[in-house]
């Protein structure tokens, strides 16, 4: 059963030199034409690939959701609500960065039903802000999220990174810090991957631009030092009340983001609009990442070459819920108590698993490594 939705929103003021995602920067009027036409294909596409189904979660990512006017959101979310029954408790996210909302146009988007904001903050240190080239500073976020909450919204989550380069252990501190005292619901964060194709990876591909602890240029920091940030962060969430139930995010009680938990649950979700991906009848597809293409042709995905128990394997470890042993060899034939003993067995004496009654899972320190545990379990 089909219970989550994701929709994918490309466009962007700015195209932040880390990102490998499908996005269009919007930097002419002349450009306002190109929106329309995605919208009409969306809008066509939820029409003709819906089936009444009831949805528990809506998510609108991209890209820069909130670039869109509150008319364009509005077209949208009519759409969505005439072809699928939408729970009058659904979790409906809008993905926002601060410099692209106000107070006014916040309180429009609560009205049109989003009850929950995920703010692309990244960091509160407005010099890294400048070199990731995200359009706002730090007095723009404070703003934005001061304005969230005067709108209504009750559901905050922020998008932090770390291991930036230029980055300091103090002032990663001091992002943390600042996010903590906003009294917001949700944190999710993410150590800086440098994507290959991306403006980043040109600057930082060559050894040299990396690992230095200096904070007053732009290396990146080492891997030990990320590590430590990562730390740092479980530590100081942990204390403020949050709790880990996934890799990189972290959650008031009762504030967990329900659309992600369908991923990492490996449930089934649609996903509408250019490049994005669905799993439906346990097929993964994608749209092509060709914005021209997929307003020509919103129809057209193709199936993912994938590997089912990988992917169920890697997904639930990525939890704080574990994989369920018994669940898992009866889906795939695979016995990881037996096939992966050797294995378990080392983690568990490193205290980097858990295993209780044929459920696996993760440390807060197996998390750190969750990549590496992850391969090492893979059948």
């Amino acid at each position: 059963m089909t219970s989550a939705i994701y929709i994918h929103i490309p466009f962007c003021k700015t195209h932040c030199p880390y990102c490998d995602f499908a996005v269009w920067v919007i930097s002419h009027p002349r450009h306002a034409n190109t929106i329309e036409a995605y919208i009409d294909s969306l809008c066509l596409e939820i029409k003709d690939r819906s089936h009444g189904e009831y949805i528990q979660t809506i998510y609108f990512g991209g890209g820069t959701p909130s670039i869109l006017s509150s008319d364009q959101l509005s077209r949208i979310m009519q759409t969505l609500k005439e072809n699928f029954q939408v729970s009058h408790q659904a979790e409906i996210t809008l993905e926002t960065n601060p410099g692209t909302v106000d107070l006014e146009k916040l309180k429009s988007i609560r009205q049109l039903g989003f009850n929950r904001l995920s703010i692309g903050v990244q960091t509160f240190d407005s010099e890294l802000l400048q070199k990731l080239a995200r359009g706002h500073n730090k007095e723009d976020a404070l703003k934005t999220l001061s304005w969230a909450k005067e709108a209504g919204f009750e559901n905050i989550s922020l998008d932090l990174i770390f291991g930036l380069p230029g980055q300091s252990m103090s002032s990663w501190e001091d992002t943390i810090d600042q996010a903590l005292s906003e009294q917001i619901q949700h944190i999710s964060c993410y150590a800086l991957t440098i994507e290959e194709g991306t403006p980043f990876h040109k600057m930082y591909s060559n050894s040299n631009h990396t690992h230095t602890n200096s904070a007053k240029n732009s290396v990146i920091p080492s891997e030990e030092i990320t590590v430590q940030m990562y730390e740092k962060l479980q530590v100081k969430l942990l204390e403020k009340g949050f709790e880990q139930y996934e890799v990189s995010n972290f959650a008031k009680t009762g504030f967990q983001s329900k659309h992600n938990l369908t991923y990492w649950r490996n449930e089934e979700f649609y996903g509408y609009g250019v490049s994005a991906h669905e799993f439906i009848k346990g097929e993964r597809k994608s749209h092509n990442r060709n914005l021209e293409e997929y307003i020509q042709n919103p129809h057209s995905q193709i199936v993912l070459d994938c590997n089912p128990a990988l992917e169920e394997l890697m997904l639930k470890l990525r939890t704080n819920e574990g994989l369920n042993l018994i669940e898992y060899q009866k889906k795939f034939d695979i016995n990881l108590l037996t096939q992966k003993e050797k294995q378990i067995k080392q983690f568990q004496e490193a205290e980097l698993i858990i295993l209780s009654e044929n459920n696996l899972k993760l440390t807060s320190k197996g998390f750190i490594l969750s990549t590496y545990l992850i391969g090492e379990l893979a059948v």
